[in-house]
């Protein structure tokens, strides 16, 4: 093992023992009393105590650990890196082309696989099912749905009611997601496929500035990134706005005179992610764009850059908008309008201006999202290297401050958002902190070899600290995204076992009965209700809430289908007819002990 070629050792022993014995340390807690448990308990921004020791134990072991068996193995990786660079240098375009269509079906394979294996194709939040909602709406050529028969038995959460009809309260952008799935009965097969853009994008991105070796790196950083990872398994909004929002700087950057039509391009793609996520692709964007009409005003051979992507994000900007004023009645987001239904979250988005507000958002919301996303996008070296990278041009400078921007938005309201894929608003900030990353570790390099590091041992290192380290984070965390999605899974499979068909089953709140009919469901987590109903209640079978009301109006509100009740609490944990139902209420009843 300690062989030496060419008078150096091939494998450093005294480093590779260390590392594995930091490994052994973070693996071996999780049998302490604290545990490495990873659990999804309310509030969303609460962080549980097995989680916190995770993070810690992942600082302060997993990843130096990782790092240092990197590095160890050096003699062994260094000469095959030294070639595969090299080799990577000499690369023609149809090579680099073929590179970057590996690296999209690599990445669309494992979204895929997380959604359908990890996530077991179920939600992991409410905005989620409401999306789905909205967009099949859309789907049917229609801007509302009009309510439903016994509408106050229908789960409502995030939807948007006015004037005898309803959709999803959610952008755009997602809604046309949403729709686009529903025509193709794709289900979250686009969401996988946009998940596979950001990785290919950057690393074409990247090699068209520094070349294929750190295109490859900079495909490596956004793969391996638990923040990263972790999201493309999902079917959230937040997976669109920022493969599009990669899509679209791959065009635009790094482009010394764009043209019209290349322009026009990029702003087509920033644009439909700005109506997918508009306050987060506002902030993100904007310092950039600044920067190029300023170029504009100073060179005419920039202004096409800037018609271009102007006249490319036209047509989704007026296209939100117009949606806005047809549904809420004015150019505002459907979040802040005037909605029938009540919104429990409606009062985090109160007071954005009043400054008698920031003080606590600093703390509550601004430095939570800042802690969150410098342990989940690149652990604590990914600050380091960002603060770097930040320095390397100009365009850079742009990218980092849109980064601070994003961060400044958690000033203007309460909604502190969920962690379970990392600092879900900040998520689209994968995308420029990954190119700042990429800019900012050639430097991190050549200030190690300053300090007698050899530039293959830093190299070797990093290849440990993010391929086996970050996915190790990732993947422990994705198992307790796993336990989440088979509790919400094993209910709903089981509300579904009826032995008529269609049918309408009157179900106990969902929130009450999710930790109670699984073996993980002490895990927790954030779907709080049951799905919404399709517009067209075309679903076999078809979940509301149980009520004395709902009861009494079933049979009437729906003739067609067999009535049914699911609450385990009472009935068993399989759903029982009405009449059976009422029947054990009246058996129960009589039972009672006169007072």
């Amino acid at each position: 093992m300690d062989g030496r070629a060419g008078g150096a050792p091939r494998v450093r022993l005294p480093m590779l023992l260390t590392g594995v014995a930091l490994i052994a340390a973070f693996f071996s807690l999780h049998r302490g009393s604290n545990t490495l448990r990873v659990t999804f308990v309310p509030p969303w921004d609460r962080s549980a105590p097995g989680e916190l020791y995770f993070w810690l134990a992942s600082i302060m072991f997993l990843l130096p650990g990782c790092t240092l068996i990197g590095a160890s193995l050096a003699g062994v990786l260094g000469p095959g890196i030294s070639r595969l660079s090299a080799r990577l240098r000499r690369a023609d375009p149809s090579e680099r082309l073929a590179m970057v269509l590996a690296l999209s079906v690599l990445t669309f394979m494992v979204a895929r696989i997380g959604n359908q294996v990890f996530l077991h194709g179920q939600p992991f939040t409410d905005d989620e099912a409401a999306a789905r909602f909205g967009g099949q709406v859309l789907a049917r050529g229609a801007l509302w749905s009009p309510l439903p028969p016994m509408r106050h038995a229908f789960p409502e959460l995030f939807l948007f009611q006015r004037q005898g009809a309803w959709t999803s309260f959610d952008f755009l952008g997602a809604l046309l997601t949403w729709s686009l799935s529903d025509l193709t009965r794709s289900d979250t097969l686009v969401f996988s496929l946009v998940a596979a853009i950001p990785v290919p994008a950057l690393a074409a991105l990247v090699t068209r500035q520094y070349g294929l070796p750190r295109g490859l790196g900079a495909a490596c950083l956004l793969l391996c990134s638990p923040m990263a990872l972790t999201l493309s398994f999902t079917s959230h909004t937040h997976v669109v706005s920022r493969g599009l929002l990669a899509l679209g700087l791959t065009i635009i950057l790094f482009v010394e005179h764009a043209s019209l039509l290349r322009s026009a391009g990029a702003g087509l793609a920033l644009g439909l992610a700005w109506a997918t996520r508009p306050p987060e692709i506002s902030a993100l964007l904007a310092p950039l764009l600044l920067g190029y009409a300023y170029d504009a005003l100073r060179r005419t051979d920039e202004r096409k850059r800037l018609l271009g992507l102007a006249l490319g994000a036209l047509p989704p900007v007026i296209a939100t908008f117009a949606y806005n004023v047809a549904i809420g009645g004015s150019l505002g987001f459907l979040r802040g309008a005037r909605n029938e239904i009540s919104v429990p979250y409606a009062s985090a988005m109160r007071g954005a201006l009043e400054l008698e507000f920031w003080p606590p958002r600093f703390g509550n919301n601004l430095s939570y999202n800042a802690l969150t996303l410098s342990i989940w996008f690149l652990g604590p070296l990914g600050l380091v290297l960002s603060y770097a990278g930040a320095s390397s041009s100009r365009t850079h400078k742009l990218l980092g401050l849109g980064v601070l921007l994003l961060l400044a938005l958690c000033l203007l309201h309460d909604d502190r958002g969920l962690h379970m894929v990392g600092p879900i608003h900040l998520s689209e900030s994968a995308v420029p902190l990954a190119l700042l990353c990429v800019a900012g570790l050639a430097s991190l390099f050549d200030l190690l070899e300053k300090l007698a590091v050899p530039r293959v041992v830093s190299q070797c290192g990093a290849l440990g600290y993010t391929v086996l380290g970050l996915l190790t984070f990732g993947m422990w965390h994705t198992r307790a995204l796993e336990q989440q999605a088979i509790t919400t899974e094993t209910l709903l499979n089981k509300v579904a076992e009826v032995e008529r068909q269609p049918a309408i089953v009157l179900a106990a709140p969902f929130g009450e009965l999710h930790n109670e009919q699984s073996p993980h469901g002490s895990t927790g987590g954030f779907v709080f209700e049951w799905p919404r109903a399709r517009p067209d209640l075309a679903e076999a079978v078809l979940i509301v809430h149980d009520s004395k009301e709902a009861r009494l109006e079933v049979e009437r509100a729906f003739p067609q289908r067999t009535p049914y009740v699911f609450d385990p609490r009472h009935y068993g944990v399989f759903p029982v007819s009405l009449a059976e139902a009422l029947q054990l209420d009246a058996e129960a009843a009589a039972a009672k002990p006169a007072p």
